[in-house]
């Protein structure tokens, strides 16, 4: 007799049956309950008649079953969207609407979904929403492709929205901006008069006595209070400027024109002390009354910060740079700039109205002597300007520059000028020189323009081309010339005498090679 035990629900079950935990049916086998879950209740991946319990597996299946909703949703609209509009491939319509290539199967030939035209793979591949009419619908439309003029055609496009003009407000808070920075400029040159006139009042009344000194600091020290407010030392913890915390290392010091706390960092340059000379000479437009250079000790000095020295001296020096004249570098470099453009200039002009008496020639034609005339003018004149650049290119050359600011400068139009000559004036060798000549077959005394090439044309005994030759010769020799005084330096420090002795002669070689190509060159070398 088999063994019972009570259920849940207090009905008795045999040990070899298994009951459903959704409905407590009874089966014979795990088989049997499976097939029951599966159908009955909907683990198969349909929707469970009875239960909550739910699966890994049983979202994967509704995912994939979505998913396939969703294709043949596609496949059905697909269907139903017109293509009574769309061309077939015919003998006419084999290539594409836009680019004319044939449409093969490497190319592509696919139909624009809203004009139907026959388009390749690559004119095609623009996307947009339409309907089952092939209009444009871009909330239930689907996703297909169209060409670029459709696409760039659709509604809203080229649409734009609302335009609100803000120029009025931006005027506004810059015109107030400005008022700002103008005011607070204006504060501290103030500042700055009563200080200085402070001080010097301060020093001649009390002299340099070295007994005075503890009184003229006490007074100075009141002085720099009125002026303006300090702050409290124990509200800064941080440097406003360089936002570094304050410490043993990083003092803390009171600007004396706008009161902040500030430190002395040399790295950042927060603040400094600047002597009042220095203060008073650079703004000479401010009205100072006692300030004298003779009577204050030019050696004093106040603690400003990096922000009012901009306030109030940036806009001054940059005025007084203005104003003053260039100097001579910048201003034969400007002048050679100039010349560089005239040349630019020049160079298609003469170029076209030589290939008009040449045309003229080849149809055994007199050119016009207005258009020689021209012609002869026009090379004259670029002549002139070449022979300019190459003296201005020599005189920047030759310039001994008194700063690093303007050895980077000449050093920047040394390779610029080089550059123009390798690309324009080299070139000049191609044009011809249109010189008048006797016509002997036609033994009359109408004269015809000579062509002469322009690398025959004479400077210093030297046509153009033999003085390309000579300066590339004289860069190699200069080359050699510095790396022999390398290796005698080297030699030297090595004290190689037996090697020094012939790197000397060579380095005399050298320079002679090299003097003698410079004196050939004359005005056409470089130094």
């Amino acid at each position: 007799m088999e063994s019972e035990v009570l259920s849940e629900g207090h009905r008795p079950v045999r040990n070899n049956e298994l009951e459903c935990p959704v409905c407590s049916k009874t089966f014979d086998n795990l088989g049997q309950l499976n097939h029951h879950l599966d159908f009955d209740h909907g683990f198969d991946g349909d929707e469970s008649k009875g239960g909550n319990g739910t699966s890994s597996g049983k979202f994967i299946s509704q995912g994939e079953e979505s998913l396939e909703a969703d294709n043949k949703r596609v496949r059905h609209q697909n269907k139903l969207m017109i293509r009574n509009h769309w061309k077939k491939p015919s003998p006419e319509h084999q290539n594409c609407h836009v680019c004319k290539r044939p449409l093969n199967q490497i190319n592509g030939c696919i139909n624009c979904r809203k004009c139907g035209e026959l388009f390749c793979k690559m004119d095609c591949r623009n996307v947009m929403r339409l309907n089952a009419n092939a209009e444009y619908d871009p909330l239930n439309g689907r996703w297909v492709n169209c060409c670029y003029q459709c696409f760039i055609r659709r509604d809203g496009y080229n649409d734009y929205g609302s335009v609100v003009d803000l120029i009025d407000q931006f005027k506004t808070l810059r015109h107030k901006k400005n008022e700002d920075k103008k005011l607070m400029q204006l504060q501290l040159e103030n500042r700055l008069v009563l200080l200085i006139d402070g001080i010097s009042r301060i020093l001649k009344k009390n002299g340099n006595g070295v007994f005075m000194s503890y009184r003229v600091s006490k007074e100075i020290s009141l002085l720099e209070r009125t002026v303006t407010a300090w702050k409290d030392d124990r509200a800064a913890l941080n440097c406003p400027i360089c936002s570094q915390s304050f410490g043993l290392t990083l003092r803390k010091h009171h600007c004396r024109l706008c009161g902040s706390i500030v430190c002395d960092n040399k790295t950042t340059n927060c603040s400094n002390q600047v002597p009042l000379a220095y203060l008073a000479n650079a703004a000479t437009d401010l009205p100072f009354k006692e300030f004298n250079p003779q009577t204050v000790d030019k050696d004093y000095s106040i603690r400003i910060c990096s922000q009012c020295i901009h306030i109030l001296y940036v806009g001054r020096k940059f005025r007084r740079d203005i104003e003053q004249p260039a100097s001579i570098l910048l201003a034969r470099c400007e002048s050679i700039y100039n010349l560089s453009q005239v040349i630019s200039n020049i160079w298609p002009l003469l170029n076209s109205r030589l290939e008009e008496i040449e045309n003229a020639q080849k149809q055994n034609a007199s050119p016009n002597p207005a258009l020689i005339a021209e012609a002869t003018k026009l090379r004259k004149k670029l002549l002139r300007a070449v022979e300019s650049y190459n003296i201005l290119t020599r005189q920047i050359s030759s310039m001994s520059p008194r700063n690093a600011a303007q050895k980077k400068i000449q050093q920047s139009f040394q390779i610029a000028s080089s550059i123009f000559i390798t690309e324009k004036i080299l070139k000049l060798k191609s044009i011809p020189i249109i010189s008048p000549r006797v016509n002997e077959n036609r033994g009359s005394n109408e004269s015809t323009p000579e062509v002469q090439k322009l690398s025959d044309i004479v400077f210093n005994d030297l046509t153009i081309k033999e003085i390309k030759v000579c300066r590339e010769e004289l860069m190699v020799l200069k080359e050699q010339k510095f790396l022999v005084e390398s290796m005698i330096e080297n030699a030297k420090k090595q004290r190689k005498f037996d090697e020094i002795a012939v790197l000397d002669r060579n380095l005399l070689e050298l320079k002679g090679k090299i003097e003698e190509i410079q004196n050939r060159l004359g005005e056409q070398g470089f130094h």
